[in-house]
């Protein structure tokens, strides 16, 4: 994929070991650091984005919070701004919401228990961004849906949060047009 930019922390392409390219973010060694990288611009309105994710590696002494997942529409071009996340939390929580790291605003849109997250293995994430409606799917099934309005158009993004080896493969984004 091209048009990576405003990285927080050390993003690479690598080779997995079946010979992949993958983007790999390894912040298993990070305590309080959300590493984030971003892609599209702020003229981003309506899209799906779809991914595969993996947790290579989780510290278990310290997932309590840690997650990683899709961001959209950031409100512009600063990795710390507000935007919205679809995410996966190690302690089995799937959750969407808003959050700004600049002000300190964050609030929760919908979040479910009970989902197992395995090590090593391979999900396929969706996020549907369409109006003020945002569905989020993993391995084709909606998992949560919530509607808001905070944030019209922006890019979108990943966070890897600390604690946690993670890679992306297969990555599209793709325009909705009504």
């Amino acid at each position: 994929m091209t048009g990576l930019s405003h990285p927080i922390g050390l993003w690479r392409i690598i080779q997995d070991e079946a010979g992949n390219h993958v983007l790999d973010q390894d912040n298993i060694k990070g305590r309080n650091s959300w590493n984030r990288i971003l892609f599209g611009n702020m003229t981003w309105k309506d899209y799906v984005i779809v991914c595969q994710l993996r947790f290579v590696d989780v510290d278990s002494s310290d997932n309590e919070f840690t997650n990683t997942g899709v961001n959209f529409r950031y409100d512009n071009l600063d990795p710390l701004a507000g935007s919205y996340d679809a995410s996966m939390l190690t302690r089995g929580t799937l959750y969407m919401g808003y959050g700004n790291d600049r002000t300190s605003h964050y609030f929760e849109l919908t979040h479910s228990d009970g989902y197992n997250v395995v090590v090593k293995q391979w999900y396929k994430i969706r996020v549907e961004i369409d109006n003020n409606t945002y569905k989020f799917y993993i391995d084709d099934n909606e998992v949560l849906e919530a509607t808001d309005s905070t944030s019209l158009f922006g890019p979108a993004g990943f966070t890897v949060g600390p604690a946690l080896h993670v890679q992306f493969d297969n990555i599209s984004v793709t325009e909705i047009i009504h």
